[in-house]
């Protein structure tokens, strides 16, 4: 039932298996050192914001650093930054 995750200023290098917390809408993983995503965030429909701003992966990827409240917009980056197609249904 989790909608909301703050993990900021924690050292975490990853944020796998979040996939598993289905009703999640939004992320703050800021200040951490995150240098890459797992595709299973595709599979996140309810997402719809992440803030990823101060960690690693936001020097390749500038595009992933904020994104509030734009599921669309989120599910597009994520497809992007994976090189897959988006899938419909959002």
């Amino acid at each position: 039932m989790l909608e909301s995750i703050n993990v900021e200023n924690n050292k975490l290098t990853s944020l796998k298996t979040i996939e598993q917390l289905p009703n999640l809408k939004s992320v703050n993983a800021q200040n951490n050192q995150i240098q890459k995503l797992h595709d299973g965030m595709l599979d996140m429909f309810c997402l719809d914001s992440i803030n990823l701003v101060g960690n690693p992966i936001v020097m390749q990827h500038a595009s992933l650093a904020q994104i509030y409240e734009d599921q669309t917009g989120l599910k597009e980056e994520l497809s992007k930054y994976f090189d897959r197609p988006m899938t419909s249904g959002l």
